[in-house]
């Protein structure tokens, strides 16, 4: 009886170890060309999940598609960069290096509008336009309207902001300048260049229904003094403030506010008329920097 046993348990170790070596050879290693195709796979998935968010249709509300909802990094408990944000002016640390915002590289370009339920949103990336911050050129891609404005400075949100939407060469890092918009009399170059915007409003279903020859230069939307160098803003790391969200945002809002007209206002409001503003986020104890 005992000799059978023993008998049966060297078979079964036999078999196990037959079985073990045979595992091993038909699972080879994995290579660092493997490692890095699973890794390149991965982040592949990653920017299609953030493209695939960034069409999703969203709101600014509290229903089922409003800000709570938003998908990508907007409600992420590690997402520690989220943008708008309250700057206390007194708590913003001012620093003497910063550099001035170069924006003699902003020129003409067409009209030309993009399709956009919330807000205008102008197309610039045929303007071949540039601002340089220190050293570094970015792009102008786009701008775009926020009624009220996103940031608030200790606590007041002003009527409106523009943010002036610029990219680095690889489009991998981005810079929003923010001009703050309160209700005044506009300077003339604002005030014509708004109402050449507001005259050629997309219409709802978002038709481009610009003529040819209407040519706009973002530069007339700086507060005065600010061209060709502004050297008088806050800094701080945040993000894009609609899905997906992500943190690869550098803003600067330039402290002196343009003017809009009551009516040009109302324009505004009448075409668009909810607002488009997200919720103040918190700033995690993110350094905010301002010029001296």
């Amino acid at each position: 009886m005992n000799r059978n046993r023993t008998l049966r348990l060297l078979l079964a170790l036999v078999s196990s170890i037959s079985f073990s070596l045979t595992v091993c050879r038909a699972t080879p290693p994995v290579t660092n060309a493997q490692s890095d195709s699973a890794s390149s796979t991965s982040a592949n998935k990653a920017q299609a999940d953030v493209s695939e968010c960034a069409k999703e249709p969203f709101t600014y509300d509290n229903g089922p598609l409003g800000q709570s909802h938003w998908c990508g990094a907007c409600n992420l408990d590690t997402s520690k960069l989220q943008a708008p944000i309250n700057i206390n002016t007194k708590a913003a640390r001012p620093d003497g290096s910063l550099p001035s915002i170069n924006f003699s590289g902003y020129k003409a370009t067409k009209l030309v509008t993009s399709e956009n339920v919330h807000t205008l949103k102008v197309d610039y990336k045929k303007g071949e336009s540039s601002i340089t911050i220190g050293k570094e050129p970015f792009t102008l891609v786009e701008f775009h309207f926020h009624r009220p404005s996103e940031e608030a400075i200790n606590n007041h949100r002003a009527a409106m902001v523009i943010h002036l939407v610029h990219a680095n060469a690889g489009a991998t890092a981005y810079v929003a300048v923010s001009v703050l918009v309160e209700e005044g009399i506009p300077a003339p170059k604002t005030e014509a260049l708004v109402n050449k915007l507001i005259r050629y409003f997309p219409p709802p279903n978002g038709f481009q229904n610009v003529p040819e020859g209407v040519d706009i230069n973002a530069a007339d939307l700086l507060p005065e003094g600010s061209f060709p160098e502004n050297h008088n803003y806050f800094r701080y790391g945040g993000s894009l403030t609609t899905p997906a969200c992500g943190e690869n945002v550098t803003f600067y809002v330039l402290k002196t506010p343009i003017r809009f007209s009551a009516e040009q206002l109302r324009q505004f409001e009448r075409r668009y008329p909810f607002p488009n503003a997200r919720n103040i986020q918190n700033t995690n104890g993110r350094p905010i920097v301002q010029t001296k």
